[in-house]
């Protein structure tokens, strides 16, 4: 059975084939547009990728599964929303026209009629297969379960807003995902976490990273915590927000944040301003908040549950900081978090989903994001000779790279399948020296164009993860941070966060065997089995596609190498 699984009514918009059970391909439409989140999209560029790696046309797909209960919005969301305004007023986001435009852009005939013009457009014919609306938290959480390795889970799925929902608790066994728990709107972390991020002058559903990475700078301040004490209420099961400062009231300086909010924390920063201690401190308030809040639900999850397994979910569960505070909890022994947690992952859970309704066995393990889209050298070297570019060809790419990364270089590396998910995992990465200091500041200044605060994380080889991290695990996602051994955290600077902390992904032969041979030979050279990982892009763009993309990166960058399959890039000395 073919199913196609497609996540298309907001960012992340994404498509994956599953075939009798098993996940085939999968990739994200801001590849190919180049917006980054590619908001309100149709993926029709991630569905031709699914087709053609499945060696199918759209009349072989059995099932097109959207992550998205549109059903919901005839009945059912109507009189939720209703709800809303009779308790909160009328003045709001959630009221009046905007609630109006919500119900109708995904009510069941819009959206049906949206699906088919996408499937259909440009090179696809045919009959449009049937398709089916799931429920968007099932979606994530079978995202992680199906896919985590384990028997049996605690399931946490945490979002801005699925349906009426925004945090969902679940069991996961063989037969299935059940629904244990629900938070709903308007109480929403994900939407608290984009309203204080465009509060401190960062771009919501975008730049979260950022506050998340600016909250290690900050600490408590007694004024700052009794504001977020009346923003946020932790309870028993979970936490209430107050919708005023969110999305009911007046909108004078911010989209996703009210005036009311300007009352308890101040004056908001604008993008240019300079970041104070107060921003700082602001950001860790909120990180402090969201991850007592998901503590405070990890005992009535795992008890109900009845598993210390525990898969993470939906577009919080990418905030890395909070996974180790999960991560930690004496409650919890095995941890799965998917690495496309964003909406984008939602298409995966769908297909998989209707899989398991039909009969096949989606339960696998995933061991890696190497999902998406790949160029031989023979495409690659016709790229290059188009752009009229001079390279030279290497018998030896992984060795001569590692050497030139030992040197002090910053290279791009482009080899293989690209990955699904925020996470470049040697791919689509740019890769340096993580021993030399200087290194982050380099990157950040001349590379990536983004705050200097941002840490970077180390890509190591598996079996010396227990020489860098205090209690490691097998992690090759980079999605959880781990505590650095203390003796050896001044040895890997350019990769070791202010709060000591590292993001690695610890790197597995089978899975990555050229990425891993790199390292290797990095390792040969210079004793260290890892080296400095981030994503192949600039800040605010997606992480490069195609080889054009690779190129337009190479040369509007500080970077003074790139290996794009076998060739080398070069830059003037």
């Amino acid at each position: 059975m073919n199913v196609l699984g497609i996540s298309c009514n907001g960012p992340n918009p994404a498509a994956c084939l599953v075939m009798d059970g098993r996940m085939v391909a999968m990739a994200e439409e801001e590849r190919f547009v180049r917006i980054k989140t590619a908001p309100t999209h149709f993926p029709s560029n991630a569905v031709d990728y699914c087709l053609e790696e499945g060696g199918l046309e759209l009349k072989d797909i059995d099932r097109v599964a959207c992550a998205w209960d549109a059903n919901k919005y005839v009945d059912l969301m109507p009189k939720f929303y209703a709800g809303l305004g009779a308790k909160y007023g009328d003045k709001g986001r959630l009221t009046d026209f905007s609630q109006h435009h919500i119900l109708n852009f995904y009510h069941p005939e819009h959206m049906r009629l949206r699906i088919e013009a996408g499937l259909t457009h440009g090179r696809r014919s045919g009959p449009v297969p049937e398709i089916t609306f799931l429920q968007h938290h099932l979606c994530h959480a079978a995202s992680a379960f199906y896919v985590s390795g384990f028997e049996e889970s605690a399931v946490l799925t945490i979002d801005g807003s699925g349906e009426e929902q925004s945090t969902v608790l679940w069991k996961g066994d063989r037969s299935g995902l059940t629904q244990l728990e629900s938070v709903d709107l308007p109480h929403s972390f994900g939407w608290l976490y984009a309203a204080i991020t465009e509060f401190l002058g960062f771009r919501p559903y975008s730049d979260e990273g950022s506050v998340m990475g600016l909250a290690c700078f900050g600490g408590p301040v007694d004024e700052i915590e009794t504001a977020f004490d009346k923003i946020v209420r932790i309870t028993d099961h979970g936490s209430e927000i107050d919708p005023y400062l969110m999305h009911y009231g007046e909108h004078q300086n911010g989209v996703r944040f009210t005036d009311r909010l300007l009352e308890l924390l101040g004056p908001n920063r604008f993008r240019n301003d300079p970041i104070l201690k107060k921003h700082e401190n602001i950001a860790w308030s909120l990180q402090n908040k969201l991850e007592q809040a998901m503590l405070g639900l990890l005992n009535p999850l795992m008890r109900s549950a009845g598993s210390r397994n525990l898969c993470l979910a939906g577009g919080v569960a990418l905030n890395c900081k909070m996974n180790q505070v999960l991560r930690n909890s004496p409650l919890v022994d095995g941890i799965f978090i998917q690495p496309a947690s964003s909406d984008a992952g939602t298409a995966l859970g769908a297909a998989l989903i209707i899989s398991h309704e039909k009969g096949f066995d989606p339960f696998t393990e995933m061991t890696h994001a190497y999902w998406g889209p790949e160029f031989s050298n023979d495409q690659i070297k016709i790229s290059l000779d188009n752009l009229r570019l001079s390279y030279t060809q290497s018998s030896d790419i992984a060795g001569d790279m590692a050497k030139r990364i030992s040197q002090g270089e910053i290279i791009g590396w482009f080899q293989g399948k690209s990955e699904i998910g925020p996470r470049a995992l040697g791919s689509r990465s740019i890769l340096a020296n993580p021993l030399e200091e200087s290194t982050k500041d380099r990157l950040n200044d001349a590379v990536k164009y983004r705050e200097p605060w941002r840490p970077f994380a180390p890509s190591i080889l598996e079996q010396h993860a227990a020489d860098y991290l205090v209690d490691p695990l097998i992690h090759p996602f980079m999605i959880l941070t781990f505590d650095v051994v203390e003796s050896i955290a001044a040895q890997i600077p350019a990769v070791v966060h202010i709060d000591r902390t590292v993001r690695p992904q610890t790197v597995k032969q089978s899975d990555n065997p050229l990425y891993y041979r790199l390292i290797q030979e990095f390792q040969n050279i210079t004793g260290a089995p890892m080296v400095l990982n981030t994503s192949f892009n600039v800040k605010g763009e997606p992480v490069v596609h195609s080889v054009e993309d690779a190129v337009r990166c190479f040369y509007g960058s500080g970077l003074n190498s790139a290996a794009i399959g076998d060739f080398i890039l070069e830059k003037p000395s």
